[in-house]
């Protein structure tokens, strides 16, 4: 069995990574009182957030997220700048007709 010198230090380099990133969820999501909360009746929740669907991104400035009929698809936890909230409702006519 020969493994190539690049390709250990390729999967010893993958594996701190994984572990760094798993310690670093774990620490933020630990911080957040949401997460706390649900911990106490779902105990290894945070453990299995952060090993198996925990990803850290940045945005920039202005990115649009989601949008207000998008499905659920994930969680975010702000760790720096702001967030804004647009929440579109229509319009209502008035008397049965518009612009009245």
């Amino acid at each position: 069995l020969r493994i190539p010198y690049a390709t250990y230090q390729a999967v010893v380099k993958d594996i701190f990574e994984g572990l760094r990133l798993k310690q670093e969820c774990t620490r933020i999501l630990q911080g957040c009182a949401f997460f706390r909360e649900i911990e106490r009746s779902q105990p290894g929740l945070i453990d299995k957030l952060a090993t198996k669907g925990c990803t850290m991104i940045e945005e920039r400035k202005e990115q649009v997220l989601f949008r207000q009929q998008d499905p659920a698809l994930n969680c975010y936890v702000v760790l720096e700048g702001t967030i804004d909230v647009l929440i579109y409702k229509p319009k209502k006519i008035r008397g049965g007709r518009k612009g009245g």
